[in-house]
C-alpha cells in the first residue's frame, strides 16, 4: 500500500482478438466447462416433469430463456467493468481507495478465522 498499488490491466503487448473469435472462444470455454454441464443437469430438470412427453422442448425452453436473461445480463456486467476499469486505471485516488478497501476486506476475512473457534 505505501508504494503504490499492484493494480493493473494493462494491456500493451497483448495481440487483440477480433470480436467474434473472442465470442467463439467464450462459447467453447462455457461448452466444455464442467461447472456449467453439472448446472444444466442438476438444475434444470428439477422444473420437468419426468412423464411429461413434451419434457425434451421444455428443457431446450429453459436453456434458451437461461441463454436470453443471461447474454444482456452478462453484455452490461462487461460494459460496467470496462469502465470501472478506465476509471481507476486515470485516478490514482480511486486506485488508493480500492487497495485500501481490499486490504479492509482481507483483514476482515483474517480476524474472522482468528476469531471463530474451531467447530
Amino acid at each position: 500500500l505505501r508504494h503504490g498499488s499492484a493494480f493493473s490491466v494493462d494491456r500493451e503487448g497483448v495481440p487483440q482478438q477480433s470480436l467474434r473469435a473472442t465470442v467463439l472462444t467464450g462459447v467453447g470455454i462455457n461448452l466444455t466447462n464442467p461447472k456449467v454441464i453439472v448446472f444444466f443437469v442438476t438444475f434444470l430438470p428439477q422444473f420437468i416433469d419426468a412423464g411429461d412427453p413434451h419434457a425434451s422442448g421444455k428443457l431446450m425452453f429453459l436453456g434458451i430463456l437461461f441463454l436470453v436473461i443471461g447474454i444482456p445480463t452478462n453484455a452490461f456486467i462487461v460494459l460496467i467493468a470496462e469502465r470501472v476499469t478506465g476509471f481507476m486505471q486515470s485516478s490514482p485516488r480511486a486506485m488508493r481507495y480500492f487497495d485500501y478497501g481490499m486490504a479492509g476486506i482481507m483483514s476482515a476475512f483474517a480476524l474472522k478465522l482468528v476469531l471463530t473457534q474451531g467447530r
